[in-house]
């Protein structure tokens, strides 16, 4: 989230400059490049983030008054969260390509759409574990921020290709491929190599910090080797 912060604050003084001096193609490519940044980073960090939830807040939290009740309810919080960091990346860099064409009605108008929808998803989710006795009916307001920011960014992705900004050909399809397939693999690797959660809440803080500095590390040299092999 920092990094698509940072990735959003340098395009788009970039792109600005490009529409001014009316250089479309670079303009066009700067949107592309932003776009794949993002995916790059967001996808395996939205999964890790998944697969290592768990363990994390058992590593950052667990401890006093922060009991393993109150562990697997934010767990799956978080759970339900990560994967709404790929679409708040997206959004960051999606929405500079209207600012600097000076269109911020575009991306005001979607943003409303999303909080709409947002607040509609999360009574319908809420509601329906609810119905279900599911021990943790707050799961819903979660699940709804992440796909309401997915619909942010797929809307704006949408307006963007209509105007011929953004492409979706051959290359941007094994792009995406590359990243998935790697993304897989490295979660693969997370799944079989960490333990049972019940095991980290056994184990002593030190070794909750050793071991995600041995599994965090590695799965980031997964991925990295996984892109190389596929030619990334």
């Amino acid at each position: 989230g920092v990094f698509g912060v940072a990735l959003s604050t340098v395009v788009l003084p970039s792109l600005s400059a490009k529409r001014a001096a009316r250089n479309e193609d670079q303009f066009k490519s700067t949107v592309q490049w932003g776009v794949r940044m993002s995916l790059f980073l967001s996808i395996p960090a939205a999964t890790g983030l998944c697969v290592l939830s768990g363990p994390l807040i058992a590593t950052i939290f667990l401890g006093g008054n922060f009991n393993t009740q109150d562990l697997y309810m934010t767990q799956y919080s978080l759970m339900a969260y990560a994967f709404g960091l790929i679409g708040l990346m997206l959004v960051l860099i999606l929405a500079s390509a209207f600012y600097a064409r000076q269109n911020t009605k575009t991306p005001v108008k979607f943003g409303l759409i999303t909080m709409a929808t947002n607040a509609m998803l999360s009574i319908i989710f809420v509601s329906v574990l609810l119905s279900k006795n599911i021990s943790y009916p707050h799961i819903g307001l979660s699940l709804a921020f992440s796909c309401s920011t997915l619909l942010n960014a797929f809307l704006l992705f949408r307006a963007l290709y209509q105007e011929g900004i953004i492409k979706l050909d051959w290359d941007v399809i094994a792009f995406l491929i590359r990243v998935i397939t790697a993304t897989a693999v490295m979660a693969i690797f997370l799944i079989v190599l960490s333990p049972d959660l019940s095991v980290w809440i056994d184990q002593a803080l030190d070794q909750r910090v050793k071991h995600l500095l041995l599994l965090i590390p590695s799965a980031v040299v997964i991925y990295s080797i996984v892109l190389f092999c596929l030619g990334f």
